[in-house]
């Protein structure tokens, strides 16, 4: 909405512009992403967060060093004002005639020194004319307090911004009985401290035997002495019932009349969950599914099929095909301390026969989690992790995700 009313207002805009750059004799392609450069002269970094962080007026001043450019804005839309989430960033140079040649404010000379200064607050001026603007529909959109649920009997997962659930492991827990999820390999179970990658269970009896194959191959990587990251870990959406494993940070929801949302921090991966309403005729098939729900008392029951193929089961790999069918019910127990998934799921194209299992997760806010230092503390925190997640040393990694065209 930024970019397009600055380009009404004559200026050229460059989404999600591409920096590349070299570093101890490295060469590091698209390394780095700027949300907007104006005109080619003006770096836009967009937040919305509480608070900013050093580390936030940091990355605008490296993007600012790696394009020679001067100046730069930084824009949290999570401030309670305008004023206060507008910050200008300074290189401290200014190009000549030649961008490629910058000159240093103290040896330019006074005329080409004054005309470049006018010409970028002229730039200033206009971006944040369209600013204001923008921030007018933008500000309630991201800054804004949840609404009030329409109904107080359902479970409030989310009191307060700072709540979030925190999954208590990477692997599913079996059901108290009946066929459950691949588990590891008893005879490669990572003890506490080893730094291994997972093996699966090859001998449980609901993989179907191509199935049992493609794990087989799994293992045989992970066994390999080769590294053998998830596709989590590689930055690519998890899927359906996979997103129940997401770890370290927290899984936030958002509630409303007609949709509930779950974001897990760390990648801002979203799932989008459509209240008292069918599946469609024909779904489309994407990464998480299509996904109906509805209040059962104190549970929320979640019906999800339509994914891709491209997804798997869990963090051993486990395939599945797109006759996949999950169910979930999250309900909160121990008093509002912990959120409890049970989780049955159904591919007659990959399994055997339907499965059952549980996902427990913590709840953290503001005071973080005292059990893991590493979990942030509240409210949702802007993450990503695609930057700079290259196959630096060659070790035939997986590519991470690149938005060349769309997925449906």
């Amino acid at each position: 909405m930024l970019a397009r009313d600055l380009a009404r207002r004559g200026l050229t805009v460059e989404k999600q512009k591409t920096v590349s750059f070299d570093y101890d004799g490295l060469h590091f392609e698209d390394g780095l992403r700027v949300d907007l450069l104006i005109d080619a002269t003006v770096v836009v970094e967009i937040k919305s967060v509480e608070k900013l962080q050093q580390v936030h007026y940091k990355q605008v001043l490296t993007y600012l060093r790696l394009l020679r450019l001067p100046v730069g804005l930084l824009i949290n839309f999570g401030a309670p004002t305008l004023k206060e989430g507008l910050h200008r960033i300074v290189n401290g140079l200014v190009p000549s005639a030649s961008p490629r040649e910058p000159i240093d404010y103290r040896q330019a000379e006074p005329a080409t020194e004054r005309r470049y200064r006018l010409m970028v607050q002229s730039f200033l001026r206009r971006i944040v004319a369209g600013l204001i603007c923008a921030s007018a529909t933008l500000g309630p959109a991201l800054g804004a307090d949840r609404a009030p649920r329409q109904n107080a009997s359902i479970p409030n997962f989310a009191p307060s911004s700072d709540v979030g659930w925190i999954a208590v492991g990477q692997g599913f827990l079996p059901p108290s009985s009946g066929p459950g999820p691949v588990k590891e390999d008893p005879a490669h179970i990572v003890k506490p401290g080893q730094s291994s990658f997972r093996v699966a269970d090859l001998s449980n009896p609901i993989l179907q035997p191509w199935a049992r194959e493609e794990l087989r191959k799994a293992n045989e990587r992970a066994l390999s002495g080769k590294p053998a990251y998830t596709p989590k870990e590689r930055c690519w959406p998890i899927g359906v019932p996979g997103f129940l494993l997401y770890p370290v940070f927290p899984v936030y929801f958002l509630q409303t009349p007609k949709e509930v949302v779950m974001i897990w921090a760390e990648d801002h991966q979203v799932r989008h969950i459509y209240l008292n309403q069918p599946h469609s005729a024909r779904p489309t098939p994407s990464w998480f599914g299509e996904s109906v729900g509805r209040y059962e008392g104190d549970t929320l029951v979640v019906d999800t099929v339509g994914m891709n193929g491209r997804t798997y089961i869990d963090n051993y790999r486990t395939p599945h095909t797109d006759r996949l069918h999950v169910v979930e019910r999250f309900r909160m127990i121990d008093g509002g301390k912990t959120l409890e998934a049970m989780l049955h799921v159904e591919d007659e194209g990959a399994f055997t026969t339907p499965w059952d299992a549980k996902q427990l997760y913590r709840r953290i806010d503001s005071s973080g989690d005292k059990t893991d230092p590493r979990v942030p503390r509240g409210p949702l925190e802007e993450m990503a992790c695609a930057e700079n997640n290259g196959d630096v040393f060659d070790e035939g990694l997986e590519p991470i995700p690149t938005a060349s065209k769309p997925d449906f």
